[in-house]
């Protein structure tokens, strides 16, 4: 066994992955693999610690690099991350619209066939914590204030277990995530203060509206297509 110390050391793990840089950490050598402990780094400037890459047996046909690890950082760079990975095209570009301000945490495990052949055979588990987030879905819409929660995701599909949030003035939870049929399917519930809505939709018959009313809603998003269906029961307006 040998073991280094590894000092700004650059893991370019795969086409089309962002790298991780800036790496400080212990480089070990032992048997027929490596692995990489990693006490801190970066990836599309979110600060990585306490991360583990390791590739077991460079031996094998087809080598293998899993990598293991914890990051902090703006949620911008987070979702860039899934923009810039292979990931974007699996959920059909999901995210690419969404925009956001604030911080969280990401837990992510990857498994990657060292061989650009098989690089699409890629797996991904990952978890992003939302700590007090504003976050904008899209540009038609107003931004979610405090966003808290978590985003689940795998190379195949994307979850929410819940998400709570602030909009239209008034408490929102969000949870869904990708169907059999491969769309995504997002269910909300929350209330509005109609003097909040009223300054996104310009109407006369909404200046003679007041109060805050509950509401329900689910947005199936089909590719680039997306159906809203919203409905309440009035009660406070």
């Amino acid at each position: 066994m040998v073991t280094v110390k590894a000092r700004d050391v650059v893991l370019d793990y795969g086409k089309g992955w962002p790298r991780i840089e800036g790496i400080d950490g212990d480089l070990r050598f032992e048997g027929n693999g490596m692995v990489v402990e990693a006490q801190r780094g970066t990836m599309l400037g979110a600060r990585l610690s306490n991360t583990r890459a390791e590739i077991p047996d460079f031996d094998k046909p087809i080598s293998t690099l899993l990598v293991k690890g914890h990051a902090e950082g703006p949620t911008a760079e987070f979702l860039k991350f899934i923009d810039q990975s292979p990931v974007a095209e699996r959920i059909d570009h999901f995210t690419e619209n969404m925009r956001a301000a604030g911080n969280g945490q990401l837990d992510i495990a990857l498994h990657i066939p060292l061989d650009e052949k098989k690089l699409g055979e890629s797996k991904i588990d990952g978890t992003y914590l939302f700590k007090n987030n504003e976050v904008t879905v899209d540009s038609a819409l107003p931004a979610i204030q405090q966003v808290n929660g978590s985003l689940k995701f795998s190379g195949n599909d994307l979850r929410v277990p819940e998400i709570s949030g602030t909009l239209f003035g008034g408490p929102l939870k969000i949870k869904g995530g990708t169907q059999k049929d491969g769309r995504v399917l997002i269910s909300a519930s929350g209330t509005a203060d109609f003097a909040q809505f009223r300054k996104q939709a310009s109407s006369p018959l909404l200046n003679k509206l007041s109060g805050t009313v509950p509401y329900r809603g689910e947005i199936l998003v089909n590719k680039r297509d997306a159906d809203l269906v919203v409905e309440s029961t009035l009660v406070g307006l």
